[in-house]
């Protein structure tokens, strides 16, 4: 039944896919993945405060692999989503202390720090994300001095 609701979530059909999922993780309490999907078609459908139990019984559960890492950018996305920053932002970090490379658990922090008003922790991550993931030639030209000044935003040089 999980292979039949992972289908409905793959073609959009998100209610269906809830309609197997969530008596599934009734049954299945500690099953990991089914408690990811759960929570995965309830934020498909906008419902974020109705997936957040999910993934964290997700986590809790020792979810592994990719989908751990997708739990983390979508719970803390989720919490964001409802003003729950604080609970957001420890998430995030908690999923960008295990995976330190995911580019999209940085973006989510960043968005967040945002929201919590540290905006210059929130410029200086996405500058640093910026300088190490694109490939855009003007990035790599300036790459240098946008790693430097995102270390130093509120700094200004004088030169006569």
């Amino acid at each position: 039944m999980l292979d039949e609701a992972k289908t409905y979530l793959d073609t959009q059909e998100y209610k269906k896919a809830q309609s197997i999922l969530v008596p599934l993780a009734t049954a299945n309490p500690d099953d990991a993945e089914i408690n990811f999907y759960t929570a995965s078609s309830f934020d498909a459908l906008g419902l974020e405060k109705g997936a957040i139990p999910y993934y964290q019984a997700s986590l809790a559960n020792g979810l592994k692999s990719e989908l751990r890492q997708r739990a983390y950018v979508q719970l803390g996305s989720s919490l964001r989503c409802i003003g729950n920053y604080n609970e957001a932002l420890a998430i995030l970090q908690e999923g960008l202390t295990e995976f330190p490379n995911n580019a999209a658990i940085k973006t989510f922090l960043a968005i967040t720090q945002y929201n919590l008003n540290t905006h210059q922790n929130s410029t200086q991550l996405l500058l640093n994300l910026l300088v190490e993931t694109s490939s855009d030639e003007w990035i790599q030209n300036y790459k240098r001095a946008l790693g430097f000044y995102a270390e130093h935003l509120d700094e200004t040089w004088e030169t006569e």
